[in-house]
């Protein structure tokens, strides 16, 4: 039911992303995780759909993931990045679920993400 909201209210911003342009994990947010799945085509349509986890006390927003459709050998055939919109609570989680066309297996992986933080003034 969740993927299916979140399929339809499209909560990730598609951008187009250079080969060239492919990061590492940032080491300055090594509180977060992923966790997904291949979510079953409806209306033809499938999806990667999952959830970031922040195991940090500081909340995050502009979460940026990187989406790559492989082949049969495991090679990279496509890249996006996305955001996940929204802010990300601290010790919690949001949803996400991007559409994709049907490649042999995909790889997702945190790029960057941005640290809110207040300060008593």
């Amino acid at each position: 039911m969740i993927k299916q909201i979140l399929r339809n209210a499209c909560f990730l911003t598609a951008l187009p992303v250079p080969a060239a342009s492919v990061a590492e994990p940032p080491s300055a947010a090594p509180f977060l995780r992923l966790q997904w799945d291949m979510d079953t085509p409806r209306d033809g349509v499938p999806a990667v759909c999952g959830e970031v986890f922040n195991d940090g006390a500081q909340p995050a927003h502009h979460v940026r993931l990187l989406v790559e459709q492989l082949d049969g050998r495991g090679r990279v055939i496509s890249r996006r990045e996305m955001e996940v919109l929204g802010e990300l609570p601290a010790a919690g989680r949001s949803y996400f679920c991007v559409p994709e066309a049907g490649a042999s297996d995909y790889r997702l992986t945190i790029v960057g993400a941005d640290s809110m933080s207040t300060s008593a003034q």
